[in-house]
């Protein structure tokens, strides 16, 4: 007979990002008593709706199979994906079924498709923010629990910093509503400031669906943008590295989070804090949750080049504000953002499932 799984871990992503992170961190906190296993494939959704829909059926047998043969007591569904396609697999499989937010949905329609999928399958929804509680869970309140995440990151030795030009590094998936063109926008408007600007999240497509042929369109803009820059602007473009934590502690000055859309609780905030790095990050979603403006970090109006610029330019000048935003930055982390706060209210959501 097969081993058991006491939990199953599912995400339907190409990439890994902040929510994948999450969802490996978790899987590996929980305590012996509780077997867990965790899996991630592939984005099922193509151009094609009929393709998109028989991959889904597919996936939801594989998994249904999986949960009855492995008697899974519970299933936490890591992302909106994986609930859409898997919520009622899982449920009609045998196992209870959680499902942990870190997206948001524009679409009030598929909000709304949402709530009745959780009204009807699952059991318990983790959300990352306050923001997103109260934006997308109208009904279903009392199944919502609010976690902000965490993770395991070293201190760091301070930057010395150059003298003559300062290092802003901006680390993102790279999608439209990430912002990096935003920042590119506001960086031209201080032309004669020294600076390297790191970009992440560039390298090989993957998928062939909606959000891959979206991200090849939206870096031909930034690439054109970057182009453009100011003669004394160095734009780097960097993958998605797994080591982007370090490179960024090694490298950075000044960390940008230009979401232009609903950013639900950003990674990067995160790192950025654990490695004292100063934030400018735009006041939008969850990210007020996160930065408090001109104590752990600098906020702009979301969208608005000039409002970034004007923060840059401020943050750049003033080597002082920089040092109190770093300093205060790693207290920040130590007291909020730490794998042990997050996990230790992680275990024990889904212990009260399993038992």
């Amino acid at each position: 007979m097969p081993r058991r799984v006491d939990v199953l871990f599912v995400d339907v992503s190409d990439e890994v990002g902040g929510a994948e992170r999450v969802s490996t961190l978790a899987s590996r906190a929980l305590p012996d008593s509780l077997r867990s296993r965790r899996i991630q494939v592939r984005d099922v959704r193509s151009k094609s709706p009929l393709l998109t829909a028989a991959r889904g059926l597919c996936l939801a047998g594989k998994v249904a199979l999986l949960v009855r043969r492995r008697r899974v007591r519970c299933a936490v569904l890591n992302n909106q994906k994986a609930f859409f396609f898997l919520a009622a697999a899982c449920r009609v499989a045998g196992a209870r079924v959680v499902y942990h937010e870190h997206s948001y949905q524009s679409s009030s329609l598929v909000r709304w498709l949402t709530q009745l999928q959780i009204w009807a399958f699952s059991d318990q929804v983790i959300c990352v923010s306050r923001f997103m509680a109260d934006r997308h869970f109208v009904v279903n309140r009392d199944k919502v629990t609010v976690l902000h995440n965490g993770f395991d990151l070293p201190a760091v030795a301070a930057r010395a910093g150059e003298t003559d030009r300062v290092q802003i590094c901006c680390h993102s998936l790279l999608r439209p509503w990430k912002g990096q063109d935003l920042l590119l926008e506001a960086l031209s408007r201080i032309p004669e400031q020294r600076l390297v600007v790191h970009l992440y999240g560039f390298g090989p497509v993957v998928g062939d669906g909606q959000d891959a042929a979206e991200r090849s369109s939206y870096e031909r803009r930034v690439r054109e943008l970057a182009r453009a820059a100011p003669p004394k602007h160095e734009i780097v473009f960097h993958e998605r590295l797994p080591d982007a934590f370090e490179h960024m502690s090694e490298e950075a000055d000044i960390v940008v989070v230009p979401s232009r859309s609903p950013d639900p609780f950003p990674t990067t905030v995160i790192e950025a804090f654990a490695a004292s790095k100063p934030v400018i990050a735009a006041a939008i979603g969850g990210i007020p949750e996160m930065v408090t403006d001109r104590e752990s970090g600098l906020l702009f109006d979301p969208g608005s080049a000039r409002s970034l610029g004007d923060r840059l330019s401020e943050l750049i000048a003033d080597r002082g504000l920089r040092d109190r935003l770093a300093s205060n930055a790693r207290r920040t982390y130590e007291s909020l953002f730490t794998a042990e706060r997050f996990t230790s209210a992680y275990t024990g959501l889904i212990e009260s499932l399993c038992w």
